[in-house]
This record gives structure tokens, sequence and C-alpha cells, in this order.
């Protein structure tokens, strides 16, 4: 599980950055799928299109990631928090 500041989503490649806007070396990118599950902070559904830059959020996510910069890891649930 992964808490912190969204720094960019990009809706047509289906991935969200968390980390510092301005510096890959403190990025991490979450690739969204169809079954990633998005939530409010209550628990309640929201949908992908819903998210925003600035917003913190929580990821449980894949426990691999790849090697690239940013590293890369599969988001199966992000709450806004």
């Amino acid at each position: 599980m992964t808490t912190g500041r969204i720094a960019r989503i990009d809706f047509n490649n289906r991935y969200i950055l968390l980390g510092s806007a301005n510096n890959p070396n403190d990025q991490t990118r979450f690739n969204i799928s169809n079954a990633t599950v998005f939530t409010n902070r209550f628990g309640a559904p929201i949908r992908f299109g819903d998210l925003r830059p600035g917003q913190m959020v929580r990821i449980t996510h894949s426990n691999a990631e790849t090697l690239s910069i940013p590293p890369q890891s599969a988001a199966f649930r992000v709450q806004v928090l």
C-alpha cells in the first residue's frame, strides 16, 4: 500500500503518478485496469474520472514494480483520503 499526493493523471493511457510533479526520481506510476476499484474517503464507489491532481490517495497495488524511472506497479484499489 502506498499513500501520496497525485502529481499527474493520464486518463487516456490509464495511469496515476504519485510523488513530486517535477521530479521523476520521486514518482511512482500506478497503472489502472478495468478491475481497479476507486472509492472516496468513506469507502463509497467513485469513478477514475473523479480523481484530480493534488488529491491525497491510498493505493493498494502489486508488490512487483518495474525497475524503470519512475517505477510502475498495477493498482488494485485507489481511495481518496
